[in-house]
């Protein structure tokens, strides 16, 4: 099923492989991506530090890799979601390790569909910093 406008969350702290596939895969079922890149101070307040590189540098990446993919800003304060107020969303595509944020975002009544994992044993962002 092609969807029409779709969203996908993430920190994208260095755009491995594993992003690029996530990104590519979710863009190959919609229209439209919106790629929602978390603030240093939201992931800060997620994980207990700050990303490698600067909000600046993660959006700069994601504009590089695919000049089609609308990027916006993620909230101020996480779990506000306001891509859904500002959107007409009408999928979510999550990475195989963003199953935490399924429970929240359940409550917007869109498909969540998951991007299986490539190659998690070499690039996951986490055995990579």
């Amino acid at each position: 099923m092609m969807y029409k406008q779709s969203v996908v969350f993430g920190v994208f702290d260095g755009l491995h492989e594993g992003h690029k596939y996530f990104l590519q895969n979710a863009k190959n079922k919609t229209q439209k991506l919106i790629v929602v890149v978390a603030r240093d101070g939201v992931v800060h307040s997620l994980k207990g530090k700050y990303p490698r590189r600067t909000f600046q540098e993660r959006e700069s990446m994601i504009r590089e890799f695919d000049s089609s993919f609308e990027v916006v800003t993620g909230d101020e304060v996480a779990g506000e979601w306001s891509v859904f107020k500002t959107h007409h969303i009408d999928a979510v595509f999550l990475g195989h390790d963003q199953n935490v944020l399924e429970v929240e975002l359940t409550n917007h009544n869109v498909p969540i569909l998951y991007i299986d994992a490539h190659e998690p044993e070499t690039y996951k962002s986490s055995k990579m910093s």
